[in-house]
């Protein structure tokens, strides 16, 4: 069995109400031991899983620099994203608003949507560089996603790795993703703008 589909597995009894009948079974396993085991067990494989796929480069890999901002917790949001070839040159580069959204929530966008250019370019093998401790440390298996809106992102992701011979993702200081942050903030600047020239616009219509 896939290790990713095996931590599902693990996380999902973490969350069904048969733990009660499970510990009735085990005496001295609380079902909030139980569930705490369970949660544990997924977080290793997860790792297990992680560790496995970044063993075993393919010929074609991407590096990807994303990352993801917004003015306000939540407020308006723009993603940006750098793809560079195996030469180390940039082969594109994206940035896109996204609505009122958090700062964490955008990361993931911005995740999500560079995987699936990878995808599209046909790489089968991607290195991933984010500013966001967060989304690393989540993606990786060393945070838990409590957040309900953050697992469904976490889930989308998961999905899309299993599409990939190789993946790696690492933290990095902002100081060395300075494109794809201003291709962020550069996403809801423009929109900002526009904003801002409407009412004025409209501003004028009432004055005259």
């Amino acid at each position: 069995m896939d290790p990713r589909r095996l931590a599902d597995i693990l996380e999902a009894m973490a969350r069904t109400k048969a733990l009660t009948v499970v510990s009735g079974e085990l005496p001295g396993l609380s079902p909030a031991t139980l569930r705490m085991a369970l949660e544990e067990a997924s977080h290793l494989v997860q790792q297990m899983a992680t560790s496995r796929r970044s063993r075993h480069p393919a010929t074609r890999s991407l590096i990807l620099h994303i990352d993801g901002a917004a003015r306000g917790n939540p407020g308006p949001a723009g993603i940006g994203v750098v793809l560079w070839d195996e030469a180390g040159s940039i082969r594109e580069e994206h940035l896109a608003y996204i609505g009122k959204a958090t700062n964490n929530v955008a990361e993931y966008e911005a995740l999500l949507f560079g995987l699936r250019k990878a995808k599209e370019l046909g790489y089968a093998a991607v290195n991933v560089f984010s500013d966001s401790e967060l989304l690393v440390r989540q993606i990786r298996g060393e945070y838990r996603v409590k957040n309900p809106r953050l697992r469904q992102f976490y889930d989308q992701v998961q999905n899309l790795l299993r599409s990939f011979d190789a993946f790696e993702i690492d933290h990095v200081r902002r100081g060395m993703n300075t494109r794809a942050d201003l291709l962020a903030n550069r996403a809801i600047e423009a929109v900002l703008s526009e904003r801002q020239k409407g009412n004025a616009t409209a501003q004028g219509k009432e004055e005259g």
